[in-house]
């Protein structure tokens, strides 16, 4: 079974976070997160900030914007080796 467990994944930050797909290579698993603010506030994003055992991690963009704003939303790609 391939599944990140995606709820703990920011606990200090006010985002929702959802898959988008999963792409394989050998050993590594590149998975697409979907971030959402979910406040009236900027929220900066900042990789140290992530729980899990990731190999990389990037995020599209350094912030999110407030909620309900065209940039309240981006991706973040984690890499993983094995089964995650």
């Amino acid at each position: 079974d391939r599944r990140l467990d995606l709820t703990t994944l920011l606990p200090t930050l006010p985002v929702t976070a959802s898959p988008l797909g999963a792409w394989r290579l050998d050993d590594f698993w590149v998975t697409a997160v979907k971030l959402q603010n979910q406040t009236a506030q900027r929220v900066t994003l900042d990789p140290r900030e992530l729980m899990g055992e990731f190999a990389t991690a990037a995020f599209q963009h350094p912030y999110l914007g407030p909620r309900g704003d065209a940039s309240d939303t981006t991706t973040l790609y984690l890499v993983t080796r094995g089964n995650g």
